[in-house]
């Protein structure tokens, strides 16, 4: 029995839409969302020294074999059609495939498929309200970041405002000024225009970020921030839209915010005097002790290791 992991279809050629946007991400290091959730299980299982297969060949694939499948609805149909076919043990897949059960066909709600992996409990809610099947078979499963070596690079007195495309501009605008009337040394990200290692860079030079998302279902520059001992202060908008349907989430913003890691704050009436008391704590915010306890990848893959064990896998 092997733990078979795929990104793409075990039948995809090499010269494939879905293999060559894999490569794309990859040349220009554009690895996030379900991407960065695969990175931190590679890297957990070679920490545990779990074997495994990554995406191998069609003929690889055994009919004892556990199949986790992510970022590619291909290979879950391709898993789909071999589970029925009984020409593969167990069938587990997510998150984020899709932004809701009706998409895709509803493929995600086929009955083949034995646990579905959630970042969130919001995400989870989301899924419930459209199906309560969906409560029994997702599991909250969140993924961890790497522990970065310490790096010394001096006084840390720059904040980041990282915009993850916020609909709000407005409120970037006015968040950018307010900073300059403050005369607080700044320096505006925006989400797909950025590498990682210039990302961690600055954090490594930075005592806080702004953090501007209109919904995150996990939020890993986030986590990436705090594992660097970066506290966050985080616009909440409180909801998400999917076609003409509303979800509302008290931690819509940020799933996994605590009060040791940062702060909400919810517009721009309240905004500067949610930024002022943030600053004045900065040095009672403990993010990087909050990450090691909760959000590594070798904890992140063990919870998964676990509910794979307890159905299939051994």
């Amino acid at each position: 029995m092997s733990l078979i992991i795929l990104t793409k279809s075990p039948i995809s050629s090499l010269i494939s839409l879905e293999n060559s946007k894999l490569i794309t991400k990859r040349l220009f290091n554009r690895v996030r969302g379900p991407g960065a959730v695969v990175a931190s299980f590679l890297r957990g299982l070679n920490e545990l020294n779990i074997s495994y297969l990554f995406n191998p060949s069609e003929k690889g694939i055994k009919n004892s074999d556990v199949v986790w499948v992510n970022e590619s609805i291909d290979a879950l149909s391709w898993a789909i059609k071999n589970k029925q076919q009984k020409k593969i043990k167990a069938l587990y897949t997510g998150p984020n495939l899709v932004i809701a059960p009706p998409d895709a066909g509803g493929i995600i709600g086929s009955k083949e498929i034995d646990k579905l992996f959630f970042p969130s409990q919001w995400t989870k809610d989301f899924y419930g309200s459209f199906d309560g099947e969906f409560f029994k078979k997702i599991e909250i499963c969140p993924a961890g970041v790497s522990i970065p070596k310490r790096e010394i690079t001096g006084d840390r007195n720059l904040v980041i405002i990282y915009n993850k495309k916020c609909s709000n501009t407005d409120l970037v605008k006015f968040i950018k000024s307010k900073l300059t009337r403050l005369q607080i040394n700044f320096v505006e990200i925006i989400y797909g225009h950025f590498s990682q290692q210039n990302y961690f860079k600055l954090l490594n030079k930075s005592k806080a970020m702004i953090y501007l998302s209109d919904s995150e279902s996990q939020g890993i520059a986030l986590q990436e921030a705090w594992v660097r001992d970066v506290p966050t202060l985080v616009w909440n908008r409180g909801y998400m839209t999917y076609n003409n349907y509303r979800w509302y989430d008290e931690k819509m913003g940020a799933p996994y915010l605590v009060p040791t890691v940062g702060n909400f704050f919810q517009g721009k009436d309240d905004f500067e005097k949610s930024f002022l008391s943030f600053l004045e704590k900065l040095n009672f915010f403990m993010p990087n002790v909050y990450v090691l306890g909760n959000l590594t990848d070798v904890i992140c893959t063990k919870k998964i290791l676990k509910i794979i064990n307890t159905n299939n896998y051994e």
